[in-house]
């Protein structure tokens, strides 16, 4: 027999439901990720979006600031996908 204080014993009440509930991500987070298929793919369109802002900074000043709008457009979906989501199933 287990002890009530012990790790292994079963919980005494059954999870809520908002904890077994999926989360749907947030609209902008669901077109940010439209045709992203996982996060690597992810991981490499923030790299290039950071790189292509800089050049585009560099390169026509002020109108390469709107450009880091994707920066952080794919920045907040990833973090948002990692904190809530689950990259196996489908998104949406």
């Amino acid at each position: 027999m287990s002890s009530p204080d012990s790790p292994y014993a079963p919980p005494s009440s059954p999870p809520s439901p908002a904890l077994l509930r999926k989360k749907v991500p947030p609209f902008l987070v669901r077109l940010t990720l439209l045709g992203v298929p996982t996060r690597k793919a992810l991981l490499g369109y923030l790299w290039l979006s950071i790189v292509l802002t800089v050049a585009m900074i560099l390169w026509a000043g002020r109108v390469g600031l709107l450009a880091i709008l994707a920066v952080v457009m794919y920045g907040w979906a990833l973090k948002w996908m990692d904190k809530h989501g689950d990259w196996q199933s489908p998104r949406g």
